[in-house]
């Protein structure tokens, strides 16, 4: 039997799905909608209409799967639209059992109503077009990827480039990394694919930007070194730096990018939960700039893991889209130092040098991976990094109860040892205190970033 497409089903569900929480969550803490705020309520029940109807309409032919997505997108534009719960009731035990000739009607049908979804989201990128709240503006952003998901053509790609051509041109950064990652998830022609990327890469060149990948909802802020280009048989260092518990994320990439100076490696600062304490308060509001609620929840309740995920998609992504090599350089602050230790015990082989600074190790048991890696895995440069001055240095926040930077890197080395990693050292250095210590970093991993040294070759 025949189903929808998993390539239309994804292209659907890219943007779509972020949709749910673009509008009502907002409009759940507003007092009085503005005047564009109730034209978009209207517009998205208009939309969520469309998605009922055709919805029903797979029930009735026993489309099983496309009624559920139908009822999803219907969801995510308005959860409270006419016939949506019934339709979610009626969808829910509607089986595949649908005739070829009734399918091939669906791609029809599902044909056009993209076609007039997308230009109910047309109507709503006109209406809102003099809204200058930067939250409006990436509504708009994300009703403009729907509608290029919904009804993709020459045209719609055309105006894409130029947004983004426009939106470089005004130094919105971050629209023209928002939009071009968008589009490039919507598998765009090949010379289109080319032009998006091309704007990307110049963006990132000069600045930080927030980026995302395909296979998992971490964000990370990244930045290409000047002079990257891509070339067959080239491939180019990161730096992985990871945040402590105040979570600036962008202010370590920037800290990164300002010491950089001619070393060639792409800077990655992942969003990351396990950096941290409780995400409350004004804590909760940082990570909205990242997340929706669902994503810190779920991010939040299985931290280090959720994060390990994270790091090993971005990782792959950028060896594939950005011809990185296979093996990283990581860091970390404090709080950062939890994914540091997580790659140099969980997965050695992908690091090429790693440089804890004032780094917490948590009580995790990474005892039992000594024989998952070879000696050559292990193989690599460690470089323990402490400050003499910091306040957490013995204990944390004076708390004699909870053992500070020293008694915990005390454990991170005594198991460098039990696993048999043959080349780490440790500093304390004089006079530094709590510190991302990027001096120190930058001069652990330069001899091997600048091919003076190799990655088996022993620290000094």
């Amino acid at each position: 039997m025949r189903h929808t497409s998993p390539v239309l089903l994804r292209r659907l569900a890219i943007p779509i799905a972020a949709l749910a929480l673009i509008f009502f969550s907002a409009r759940a803490h507003a007092q009085k909608p503005s005047r564009f705020e109730q034209s978009e309520q209207a517009s998205l029940k208009k939309i969520a209409g469309e998605w009922v109807k055709l919805g029903d309409w797979c029930v009735a032919k026993k489309l099983g799967t496309e009624a559920r997505l139908c009822a999803d997108r219907a969801k995510a534009a308005d959860a409270t639209a006419k016939g949506l719960d019934k339709l979610v009731e009626k969808a829910t035990d509607c089986e595949d059992a649908a005739s070829d000739a009734d399918r091939k009607e669906w791609e029809k049908k599902l044909a056009s109503t993209g076609k007039t979804v997308a230009g109910c989201y047309d109507q709503l990128m006109l209406a809102g077009a003099k809204e200058k709240d930067a939250k409006v503006a990436e509504r708009l952003d994300r009703y403009f990827l729907t509608a290029l998901a919904l009804a993709p053509s020459d045209s719609r790609w055309g105006v894409t480039l130029k947004v983004v051509a426009e939106s470089a041109k005004k130094k919105d950064f971050d629209r023209v990394a928002r939009i071009t990652e968008g589009a490039l998830a919507l598998n765009p022609p090949e010379k289109t694919a080319a032009q998006l990327k091309t704007a990307l890469d110049d963006v990132a060149a000069d600045r930080v930007i927030l980026k995302g990948v395909p296979t998992h909802p971490i964000k990370y802020f990244f930045s290409l070194p000047r002079g990257y280009k891509r070339a067959k048989d080239k491939k180019w260092p990161v730096l992985v730096c990871v945040d402590g518990a105040g979570s600036n994320f962008e202010g370590i990439a920037k800290g990164y990018k300002e010491k950089q100076g001619k070393l060639p490696f792409i800077i990655v600062s992942p969003c990351t939960f396990s950096n941290t304490n409780k995400i409350e308060g004004d804590m909760v509001e940082k990570y909205r700039k990242f997340y929706t609620d669902k994503v810190i929840e779920e991010g939040n309740g299985k931290r280090i893991d959720w994060d390990e995920e994270g790091v090993l998609a971005i990782l792959k992504d950028l060896e594939a889209n950005y011809d990185a090599e296979n093996r990283v350089y990581v860091t970390g602050f404090s709080g950062g130092g939890n994914v540091t230790y997580m790659m140099v015990f969980k997965h050695p082989n992908l690091v090429n040098a790693a440089a804890p600074s004032c780094a917490n190790f948590g009580a995790i048991s990474y005892g039992s991976l000594k024989e998952q890696f070879t000696e050559e895995d292990r193989n690599f440069p460690v470089h323990l990094i402490t400050g003499e001055k910091d306040p957490h240095r013995d204990f944390t926040f004076g708390d004699k109860s909870s053992p500070g930077i020293e008694p915990q890197t005390d454990w991170a080395e005594k198991l460098l040892k039990e696993l048999g990693y043959p080349n780490y050292k440790r500093m304390m250095v004089p006079g530094m205190g709590h510190d991302t210590g990027y001096d120190h970093v930058i001069a652990t991993f330069k001899p091997y970033l600048e091919g003076k040294k190799k990655r088996g070759d022993k620290l000094q």
